[in-house]
């Protein structure tokens, strides 16, 4: 990669850390455009040649984490053999669960848009393992990739009705 290369990157890293930082801070309908270009040390214009505006940068912030907690928990799951089919579909929604748990700030970044498709968030490699995963065990590609996607979701939305039942509690 040439050194233009790595700039583009850096200034691209620099703008999605600084509106992550801004939107679990002020809010995202709150914070201006100025104020995360601002805040990345970057001009007005070029935050346009990577967004075209602060939803399209809020996707972008989602997908990258996202990806990286559902990395994380595949990446567990893959590296332990001696794990059964069950108990890794449990130890990979209850990484993501951890995760989450240990970063609300994030989860209200992502919990809308965390089952977005586990293809978004894995290289080809991992996403064709956690496949053949599931394959092994009976399920067509189809059916695999509708277990996840469904799972994911009725486990983030207990976690969120239970963070929902301790916020009415205190």
């Amino acid at each position: 990669m040439g050194r233009s290369e790595e700039k583009k990157i850096e200034k691209k890293l620099k703008l999605l850390n600084a509106a992550e930082e801004l939107f679990i801070k002020k809010g995202v309908n709150i914070t201006a455009i100025d104020e995360i270009v601002k805040k990345a040390g970057i001009a007005k214009g070029t935050f346009y040649l990577y967004f075209k505006d602060k939803y399209d940068l809020l996707d972008s912030i989602i997908l990258k984490k996202s990806g990286e907690i559902v990395s994380d928990a595949l990446s567990k799951i893959i590296n332990s053999n001696s794990v059964s089919f069950v108990d890794g579909i449990i130890s990979f929604t209850d990484s993501i669960i951890d995760s989450l748990k240990k970063n609300k700030d994030i989860l209200n970044l992502v919990q809308k848009n965390l089952c977005v498709g586990i293809k978004y968030f894995v290289n080809d490699e991992q996403y064709e393992q956690i496949i053949s995963l599931f394959e092994r065990n009976g399920y067509s590609k189809e059916a695999a990739l509708k277990k996840i996607y469904l799972h994911k979701y009725r486990q983030l939305r207990l976690l969120r009705c239970h963070s929902d039942r301790k916020a009415v509690q205190h």
